[in-house]
């Protein structure tokens, strides 16, 4: 495929970032460059087959950000996000009117199944309750019809699970419904 000239390796919002900056500084530097009349910005706003753009090669580009697989090899590992850190992505609603809200607060699964790509991060990462607990009231304010938890397992942390079920529980506003994915074998009586 002439098309790809990389792909992302892991966990996507950090790279993807760090990917669409480097685009954005080359952008910059085209736009200076069209601003000098005795250059030719053409060559510096588009990359051939192999990615190279100015001369610099895929890996010059973008050779220093982990987790890109290129055509010459791969870029260095990248470690795994710290939910917390992840920006809240609604704070402007309007787009979401009527939509369902995808929302996480784990990563990862306990269970080895061999036919689940979640088995391959066992470990369980979680977000932090307060930040949690600040966006379920965010929806809740907003009268958010449906909000859909991602969460691969959202009750193989039963703390964890527990301080959200009872959060919402002691804010239900009547309109907001939420959905959870759970493993039923690990429910408890309470």
């Amino acid at each position: 495929f002439p098309q790809v000239t990389g792909i992302m390796v892991g966990e996507g919002e950090v790279t993807f970032r760090e990917v669409l900056e480097q685009y954005l500084r080359e952008a910059e530097t085209a736009g200076q460059s069209e601003q000098q009349p005795e250059s030719d910005s053409t060559e510096h706003q588009v990359a051939d087959r192999r990615g190279t753009v100015a001369g610099k090669s895929m890996v010059e580009r973008f050779g220093q950000i982990p987790g890109l697989c290129l055509a010459s090899g791969y870029t260095a590992p990248r470690d795994l996000t710290d939910l917390t850190t992840l920006p809240f992505l609604y704070e402007d609603m309007e787009p979401f009117t009527n939509r369902i809200i995808y929302y996480e607060t784990s990563r990862g699964c306990p269970y080895r199944c061999s036919y689940c790509l979640s088995s391959i991060d066992k470990k369980v990462r979680l977000r932090d309750i307060s930040v949690v607990k600040r966006e379920l009231q965010f929806f809740l304010d907003q009268n958010v019809k449906q909000v859909k938890f991602i969460d691969r397992t959202f009750n193989c942390d039963h703390k964890h699970a527990m301080e959200i079920w009872r959060y919402i529980y002691e804010h239900d506003n009547g309109v907001t419904n939420f959905h959870f994915e759970i493993s039923a074998d690990i429910l408890r009586e309470e």
